[in-house]
């Protein structure tokens, strides 16, 4: 990341509005929040703790899942598009990235891996949707879905019991 990039996201598996949502979104699918890095120091140059503090006493009877709802919060500047949101903190910070791409760095696939990049389900048949992960390697296997814990990929089950041991 550089000095003013304030998180770095992957793509998101989903192509636009398959997931319910209708609003802008950060390039051709749009990001996946499940690995999300944050340039803690670009937000305390720009003060971005004390603006954190001063939400979460607002709003703290209110937030259950901290960092998530403080993100949601924040990052809810665009009151036009409150109805539309379906994936609460993706949503926001795709609408967000969407007028600020200067400020994010584009995690490639292969931090961001799931399931849904074994199957490419919206790909066309034959074709793998992250081929960085199978030549480079896969860096972050992410487990979103119950993806550990579904017959849909044996090998994610058996990653996931081989690291709870």
């Amino acid at each position: 990341m550089n000095e003013t990039q304030i998180a770095g996201m992957a793509q998101d598996f989903l192509p636009p509005g398959k997931g319910g949502s209708q609003i802008p979104y950060y390039g051709a699918r749009g990001l996946n929040s499940g690995v999300l890095l944050m340039n803690l120091t670009w937000m305390r140059r720009m003060d971005f703790s004390n603006e954190m503090r001063l939400i979460y006493v607002g709003y703290k009877k209110r937030i259950k899942l901290a960092d998530q709802d403080l993100l949601n919060i924040y990052f809810h500047f665009h009151p036009r598009y409150k109805k539309r949101i379906k994936l609460a903190d993706q949503d926001l910070l795709n609408i967000y990235f969407h007028f600020h791409p200067q400020w994010l760095y584009f995690l490639p696939c292969e931090f961001n891996y799931g399931t849904h990049f074994c199957h490419c389900y919206f790909d066309k048949p034959g074709t793998c949707c992250c081929r960085n992960g199978e030549s480079l390697g896969i860096a972050v296997l992410h487990g979103s879905g119950k993806q550990f814990h579904s017959n849909k990929n044996k090998s994610f089950e058996q990653i996931y019991d081989t690291f709870a041991k």
